[in-house]
């Protein structure tokens, strides 16, 4: 049988000490990657932009009104087109919601790297996020 492949869109949402924002998901094995550790995105919802189901996704899992944004990268595979973005937030978590998944925390990059149980398509978004910024996986952030 012939899958589709599917628009997937994120954003590494970044906080002024330069953590960021992931979200634990649900531990349902209906969806991929079940109870690890990922940003904050989903899929592009057919009609939609991709800046538009950025947006909403963001607004849907943890009440934020995404204004400031960039692109970082693509990375596809099998299963998935994903673009990621880039954003700040400056709200802590408690004046965020979380709607999806079962928790979301503040992480070093480099923290999420070597100690959370990320997500393939996770890890290999903060792998080239932490190259970006100079810094190595192995640094204690």
């Amino acid at each position: 049988m012939e899958r589709n492949v599917e628009k997937v869109v994120g954003i590494i949402l970044v906080n002024r000490k330069g953590d960021i924002l992931l979200i634990h998901r649900e531990n349902d094995p209906n969806i991929p990657a079940p109870n690890k550790w990922d940003i904050v995105g989903g899929h592009v919802e057919l009609g939609e932009s991709l800046e538009e189901a950025l947006i909403r996704e963001v607004k849907e899992e943890i009440c934020l009104h995404l204004e400031s944004y960039q692109k970082f990268g693509e990375f596809h595979d099998q299963e998935a087109e994903r673009y990621v973005y880039i954003g700040s937030i400056e709200k802590r978590l408690d004046e965020l919601c979380l709607r999806e998944g079962q928790g979301f925390g503040f992480f070093s990059p480099t923290y999420a790297l070597n100690h959370l149980d990320l997500g393939e398509p996770a890890r290999k978004c903060l792998t080239a996020y932490v190259k970006s910024v100079g810094a190595t996986p192995h640094n204690s952030g």
